[in-house]
């Protein structure tokens, strides 16, 4: 029921290519295919694609080189993916992407070459509902079984052999830096500080770190659909907004969203507003 990462990466690292297999529906893997008005192709394809807003709120290199893609991982780096991370870099862009959702065009005037951008997103796959379950089994404390599962997806995904056991990815994290900790709080890291409503149990606890790996994994998975906001949602994780210079590294913080902060609930609709329901505050 997995997607067929080695068969995806031995096809040519063309945008094209590469994204109308991830989505094609005879895939076992997209169990539920939407269609949407989105430049979201452009924005997750090759070079300039997108414009410059698109390029500068992209997924940028360093937070790859340090938080998810290209980031020493418990399966080991990025060579280690069946489908690499396509990267561009120049004096305007810097993006590094997965090519996952096709660009298509519905044209309205075919002369004029007017239309509506689309894209394919695949809103329902097996390996999300693999990792929902490890999550499952760690808030369970059934640490074997959230492990099982855990493996199941990295040797997947990636060449990597290795057997995940509870103990084998406390060791792993209990070795790696929590983002923000430096004293300016803009360095990024593999593991976040979570922060969830509900208990778990202390940072370092078999249970911690469970969910980082869960997390992370979650993070390469779903990277490019919008299913992180939910993840940072329910963990309370922290989030600052950083200044780059020109080396595209961290170098001011410029804001924080907090674990309570109100800019994280979702406005109510102008419409329902106007008819007398109080806003969110913002």
């Amino acid at each position: 029921m997995l997607r067929d990462w080695k068969a995806l990466g031995s096809l040519a690292l063309d945008h094209d290519i590469v994204s109308n297999a991830f989505v094609n529906a005879s895939s076992n893997a997209n169990l539920l295919l939407h269609t949407a008005v989105s430049e979201a192709g452009l924005i997750y394809g090759g070079g300039y694609s997108g414009g410059t807003l698109a390029c500068r709120f992209n997924h940028c290199s360093y937070t790859s080189e340090n938080e998810d893609m290209e980031a020493t991982n418990i399966f080991g780096g990025s060579t280690e993916f069946y489908l690499r991370p396509a990267s561009y870099s120049a004096s305007n862009y810097n993006k590094v992407v997965w090519f996952k959702l096709p660009y298509m065009m519905e044209y309205v005037d075919i002369v004029a070459q007017t239309g509506y951008f689309r894209t394919v997103y695949p809103a329902f796959t097996s390996e999300e509902l693999l990792l929902n379950r490890a999550e499952a089994y760690v808030m369970l404390k059934e640490y074997d079984k959230a492990a099982a599962d855990l493996t199941t997806w990295m040797q997947n995904m990636t060449k990597s052999t290795k057997v995940l056991t509870p103990q084998v990815v406390s060791d792993f994290y209990n070795k790696a830096k929590y983002c923000y900790s430096d004293g300016a709080g803009i360095e990024s890291a593999l593991k976040k500080h979570l922060n969830p409503a509900f208990e778990i149990d202390d940072e370092g606890s078999i249970q911690e770190n469970m969910l980082q790996c869960v997390l992370g994994f979650r993070r390469l998975e779903t990277i490019h659909f919008g299913l992180r906001w939910f993840d940072v949602k329910r963990y309370g994780i922290e989030i600052p907004r950083r200044q780059m210079n020109a080396q595209g590294r961290p170098v001011l913080k410029t804001d924080v969203l907090t674990k309570d902060d109100p800019r994280r609930a979702i406005q109510i609709p102008l419409r329902v507003r106007d008819a007398g329901l109080e806003a969110n505050p913002r």
